[in-house]
């Protein structure tokens, strides 16, 4: 999609001018002032739906008070768009998502397990000082109105999961969930946590030893609520870790794709799960599950931090053999990555009995 130009929805503009309640030719005349040098033309081609120049968009978004421009434009034209990381000047388009101010994009354009893409943003409270968040935009615009509708349990799902455990210090608080520009996209609002995320850390070596005792322990706090509730994370990856920086804790995150044990079917890949390297053998679309499949994740993220890097599946020992941890870690961190899912340990807190003098 070309935005240097937009094309208005004539039915939203129709819609807007009854909420005026100005006449039809009040309307037209003020509409036609909006629109600047050749207002006449350029109106014409508003209400016949026809490109205009971005900025003579805007101005008539203003008029109308719409929310902002994309809230008004064209329905074909919202079905081109990818996440807003991806557009020149995005915020020039929209500044605010219901009570949040838009501040500035964190990651560019990502794509979730079960290939919705998605990017990652900074917000600020418009009302209340101070108050930060992180908002994720899922772009749902290829998408059908049935298909839509059945992923709105996985665009609400981590809402369902802070809701059911309440406040946790390892487990980021979703904020909100919020339908978009008429379902063309949905944000996930949650809490802004001050750290890096621990594939960062990971990869750039910054991860101190003597600091992983203590963020495999807060992972796995994280975790062992989670089951205690009946939720199985079952995509865990470093990339959904946040450590904060002021005392090394880990905040586990991105919760829209935790299995909520009691229900089925759960929203997953229709073509299987992509490879993931951290990812239990066991997990696929409508297999019954158990915390075994997040305590291989687990383990693989210990594997990864104790070694430096990520063995292949199933070779942990000879790297491990060489990591400088206590005996029984050692032992512990193999038990956790085991194939089959029988031979790990049956529940997190059996592990973290087992961690809890590491240092």
């Amino acid at each position: 999609m070309d935005l240097r130009y937009v094309r208005l929805d004539p039915k939203k503009v129709a819609y807007l001018r009854m909420k005026l309640n100005l006449s039809q030719t009040k309307f037209h005349e003020q509409l036609a002032k909006a629109c600047g040098r050749r207002h006449k033309a350029t109106a014409h081609n508003i209400l016949t739906g026809e490109k205009v120049y971005f900025e003579t968009g805007r101005r008539v978004a203003e008029f109308l008070g719409a929310e902002n421009l994309l809230s008004i434009l064209n329905a074909d034209d919202l079905k081109d768009l990818t996440p807003p990381s991806t557009w020149d000047n995005p915020l020039d388009f929209f500044a605010t998502v219901g009570e949040w101010q838009v501040d500035e994009t964190i990651d560019p354009a990502r794509t979730a397990v079960n290939g919705l893409a998605f990017d990652t943003w900074k917000l600020r409270h418009r009302h209340v000082k101070g108050r930060l968040a992180l908002g994720k935009c899922y772009s749902l615009t290829k998408l059908s109105t049935k298909e839509r509708s059945a992923l709105k349990s996985y665009l609400t799902r981590h809402s369902e999961v802070c809701d059911r455990i309440g406040p946790h210090p390892h487990i980021v608080q979703n904020r909100d969930a919020v339908q978009w520009e008429h379902g063309e996209m949905w944000w996930i609002i949650d809490e802004w946590i001050e750290g890096k995320r621990l594939d960062a850390l990971l990869a750039s070596k910054q991860l101190e030893a003597s600091a992983i005792p203590k963020a495999l322990r807060t992972i796995g706090l994280g975790l062992q609520t989670l089951h205690e509730n009946g939720i199985i994370r079952r995509e865990l990856s470093p990339q959904h870790v946040l450590i904060r920086d002021k005392d090394g804790t880990a905040v586990l995150t991105d919760l829209e794709l935790a299995k909520l044990l009691e229900r089925a079917p759960t929203v997953a890949p229709t073509q299987g799960w992509p490879e993931d390297a951290y990812r239990a053998i066991e997990v696929a679309p409508d297999q019954p599950l158990t915390p075994r499949a997040d305590i291989y994740s687990w383990g693989r993220i210990a594997v990864e931090a104790v070694c430096g890097r990520l063995p292949p599946q199933g070779e942990e020992a000879p790297f491990l053999a060489q990591a400088k941890i206590p005996a029984a870690i050692h032992q512990t961190l193999l038990q956790c990555v085991a194939l089959p899912a029988s031979d790990r340990p049956a529940n997190m807190h059996d592990v973290l009995n087992a961690i809890k003098r590491w240092k």
